[in-house]
């Protein structure tokens, strides 16, 4: 190596001193026994990119794309390589992910019988993918750059589609092609700028419906209803809304007098997402009864089938009741992401020759089916996995499948005990935060901490008289006020309600009004004072009874001279602001020693008890479970 600049660090490790003291280093970084010089056996090759693989001072491989001249002499005879090269890693990675996704969309795109296409202004192809090519033995890559004369055999027509299309318009059109006939709705192509820079399409194969609608008029007006559905699809709904809209378009269909969609749930559950039709006993959100659902699964596996309506024993009074609102028929197509069904697509007849009815609409019902899967198959899946949640928690609570455990709350003079906090501990070992969160997530947060009060509330009996029970409440069910009114009117004990530091409080005259509404008995405490603004916010706008020291300050306040110092300030705070202090987290006997002298006046923490069933709890004993 006689040369090299100073670039090859960044790129390889390297530096040009290590080139030129080890000869052999050229080899090892291209990963070559000896170098060639490729331009030597065809000079027309020289000079060309070539991208290749080198080896970095760290064992990692570099992409880069190297440019490689032969110098000759007078002769002819290679004396020397010059090169130029480029670290082009980024650029093959980027291109990596580009074709990677391409080839995502292409896998959705194979399993959509749809063609997907573009022209630029002058009307040439520049994009032609999707499964409906398959049907008209086209390569996408023949077509591309073709004029409109090339593409179409009615150019006229179709230019002046473009040409509406170029102007702002979005049409829905038929397009022949050879023998086939594909309903396209076609638009502007409009660039980031806003330009419109040529025309987008999307081309369904109707030939077989074109061919109907020839061969049967009836059969043809059904066809064309259809489309008119789809055109008036809106993907942006939320799931409910576009499941209603699809069902109500199915209303469209001849013979069709009841459509919904049914999901299956956790479990054998199975409920309907919507529902339309006026007559049948049955709304959105109804689950069917289980031998239904049993055999509605079941039936799924297997595909499409249409159904005389006849009620069987298992059925009880839901196949009767539907029976005597006059359901005929009924058609379901299964919908599927993936191997195993998810839900079914429903339609019911109410006519006498509803079977005969739904047979011939099967075709379409198929069609909407897969429609759907495309259009809330993913949002389902997320609705899904929160009932699974739903589902374990009032599975949770209807068992009762939690108890409370107590920690004493002690009078750090004498280390009596002076209350007990309540916590939930889960019967199957899943963390307390962990479940309050998820039930907050489905909207069951105050079931959830009404259940776990109730439960705490029935050991209040074995607590001393003179003793306060201690409970952890969000702000949410302060500001509901009545469930928690009535669980705790009938206590007339002691109770002491903590507010976590955790919880948003949006408005404080809404909690204050709540408070007030509580039985006099009932005390507050702010938890979690020192970890954060709104703790002491809690305490200026609530005027608390007790505050609790966030257990971030307790530990160490021994020896950490900025804590010591905090806490000395809180309980400055706490006597101007008129309330008593708690230490959370006291864990050796000189922090003990430490909040004593510094006027703190209760604490809690395993120093003096773990939180544990009521018996060993009061005794100040760790519980063994």
């Amino acid at each position: 190596m006689e040369y090299v600049n100073a670039a090859v660090t960044q790129t390889l490790g390297y530096t040009p001193e290590d080139f030129y003291a080890d000869p052999e280093l050229v080899l090892a970084v291209l990963d070559v026994p000896a170098l060639s010089v490729a331009a030597e056996a065809d000079p027309g090759v020289s000079g060309r990119p070539t991208i290749r693989r080198w080896r970095r001072r760290d064992g990692t491989y570099a992409d880069v794309e190297d440019r490689t001249i032969a110098i000759r002499d007078r002769n002819g005879n290679v004396e020397a390589i010059e090169g130029v090269a480029r670290d082009v890693s980024a650029e093959l990675a980027t291109q990596h992910e580009l074709r990677a996704s391409r080839d995502r969309l292409h896998a959705v795109l194979a399993h959509v019988p749809v063609i997907l296409w573009a022209t630029d202004r002058e009307g040439r192809l520049t994009v032609l993918e999707g499964a409906g090519l398959h049907g008209l033995a086209v390569r996408p890559e023949d077509m591309l750059g073709r004029t409109p004369a090339e593409i179409h055999p009615d150019t006229r027509r179709y230019r002046r589609h473009l040409t509406l299309a170029l102007r702002g318009r979005i049409q829905s059109v038929d397009v022949q092609l050879g023998e086939q006939t594909f309903m396209t709705r076609l638009g502007p192509l409009v660039d980031v700028d806003g330009t419109i820079a040529g025309v987008t399409g999307v081309s369904v194969d109707v030939t077989q419906e074109r061919r109907l609608v020839e061969a049967l008029a009836s059969e043809g007006r059904q066809r064309a209803t259809v489309a008119a559905a789809l055109d008036r699809f809106d993907p942006s709904l939320d799931l409910d809304s576009l499941s209603e809209q699809i069902a109500t378009e199915m209303l469209l269909l001849d013979g069709v007098d009841h459509a919904g969609i049914i999901a299956f749930g956790p479990g054998i559950l199975t409920y309907f997402i919507s529902f339309v039709g006026a007559g049948l006993p049955m709304e959105a959100g109804r689950a069917l009864p289980p031998a239904r659902s049993v055999y509605l699964r079941e039936q799924a596996e297997k595909g499409p089938w249409v159904e005389r309506w006849t009620p069987r024993a298992v059925d009880g009074r839901y196949g009767l009741s539907l029976e005597e609102a006059g359901l005929r028929a009924a058609a379901y197509v299964p919908l599927r992401r993936g191997t195993a069904p998810w839900g079914l697509l429903a339609a019911g007849s109410r006519q006498t020759n509803g079977p005969e009815l739904l047979e011939r609409r099967m075709s379409t019902l198929v069609e909407f089916g897969a429609l759907t899967v495309a259009l809330i198959g993913p949002a389902l899946s997320t609705r899904n996995l929160d009932d699974v949640v739903r589902q374990e928690l009032v599975q949770i609570m209807e068992r009762e499948a939690f108890s409370p455990v107590f920690q004493p709350i002690v009078a750090l003079s004498d280390r009596s005990p002076i209350a007990f906090e309540a916590l939930t501990r889960f019967h199957d070992g899943s963390p307390p935060d962990r479940r309050f969160v998820e039930a907050e997530s489905v909207g069951m947060s105050l079931r959830l901490e009404a259940a776990t009060l109730t439960m705490a509330l029935k050991s209040l009996r074995d607590i001393p008289v003179g003793m306060a029970l201690t409970l952890n409440v969000s702000p949410g069910l302060l500001v509901e006020g009545r469930l928690l009114k009535r669980l705790l009117e009938p206590v007339g004990r002691a109770i002491i309600l903590e507010i976590t530091e955790h919880r948003r409080i949006e408005d404080y005259d809404v909690v204050r009004r709540a408070l007030l509404d509580l039985p006099a008995t009932v005390g507050l405490a702010i938890d979690d004072a020192g970890a954060g603004f709104a703790s002491l916010r809690h305490v200026i706008e609530l005027r608390p009874d007790y505050v609790k020291l966030d257990r971030g300050l307790v530990s160490g306040v021994d020896l950490h001279k900025g804590r010591h110092a905090v806490v000395a300030g809180m309980v400055q705070f706490a006597q101007s602001a008129g309330c008593r202090l708690i230490a959370e987290g006291v864990e050796t006997e000189a922090e003990h020693e430490a909040l004593f002298e510094l006027g703190v006046e209760y604490g809690q923490g395993f120093l003096y008890a773990a939180p544990a069933p009521f018996g060993n709890a009061r005794d100040g004993t760790p519980s063994d479970d």
